[in-house]
């Protein structure tokens, strides 16, 4: 029995595709829908990550009578809304964080839902120097999720002695892990978001910063909230994120309380706690 992925173009395909079918006995991906149907087989157990109609996912499920399939809702409106009227297919749904669980079990009014946290980048367990001085505050994410402009965030920081860092380039996780490596902070600030899609997004910031023992500075977003809470600074505004960053800067106790429960919390969310939740689904 095979675990096949059928993935997008997108940073999830990685993720929830590719990295975690690397990391599995028997997995296998395959990026286009046409090229997975002539493949799998009637034991194979696929998982549709972040799927469309228009990719091809439901005509797949008819076609080809494999074991079960999994749609992997991951953040979209789009499959989420997809996956509602599919009585003539059994398939299973995964949801990628504990608010998106309650709210595609709402939406799809279905008590089966799987979830399955996605995974930090940091595989290889690298900590932040602890004895390094707190200079360097960095976000690393799409530009479209940072929700301040990142040139009067750079000024405002500077001004306290801290350097902004702006990275929107995260779909490497090997660039990921060296930017997550170089800073002292994180900083996310993602407000302007409908409800729903917020209830569909997950930590992946957090942990992925946590993970290097390196603590976030953060708008409260619901899913953070829901996951993370007390184990990142929460802030509304530009005047808040300064404050907040300078307290990291210019207290040690602080600084080493905050990183301490990211760390920690961050570890739930290790590659090796999150594969053997992929293997349940081979039983």
């Amino acid at each position: 029995m095979r675990m096949v992925f059928i993935t997008n173009p997108w940073a999830s395909a990685m993720i929830r595709g590719e990295q975690i079918a690397a990391r599995l006995l028997n997995a296998v991906v395959y990026q286009h829908t046409s090229i997975a149907s002539e493949n799998v087989r009637k034991d194979d157990i696929c998982i549709f990550v972040k799927s469309f109609p228009g990719r091809g996912w439901p005509e797949l499920i008819k076609k080809v009578k494999v074991k079960k399939c999994y749609l992997d809702i991951v953040d979209s409106i789009v499959a989420l809304e997809n996956a509602r009227g599919k009585d003539d297919i059994d398939l299973g749904i995964i949801a990628l964080g504990k608010l998106s669980h309650e709210y595609i079990s709402k939406y799809l009014n279905r008590d089966d839902i799987i979830l399955i946290p996605e995974h930090h980048c940091n595989f290889e367990d690298v900590v932040r120097d602890a004895s390094r001085d707190v200079l360097k505050v960095g976000f690393c994410g799409y530009q479209e999720n940072f929700h301040l402009d990142p040139v009067v965030v750079g000024r405002a920081l500077a001004d306290i002695g801290v350097k902004f860092i702006y990275n929107i380039n995260p779909e490497d996780r090997n660039v990921c892990c060296r930017f997550y490596g170089s800073i002292d902070i994180n900083l996310s600030f993602r407000c302007q978001i409908s409800p729903d899609m917020a209830s569909l997004k997950n930590p992946l910031k957090l942990a992925n910063a946590g993970s290097f023992g390196v603590p976030t500075v953060a708008y409260p977003e619901p899913n953070y909230v829901a996951e993370w809470d007390g184990c990142f600074a929460k802030v509304e505004n530009l005047e808040q994120v300064v404050r907040a960053v300078g307290i990291l800067k210019d207290s040690k106790a602080a600084y080493e309380n905050l990183s301490g429960l990211a760390y920690e919390k961050s570890k739930e969310y290790h590659i090796k706690k999150i594969l053997p939740l992929y293997e349940e689904l081979l039983v």
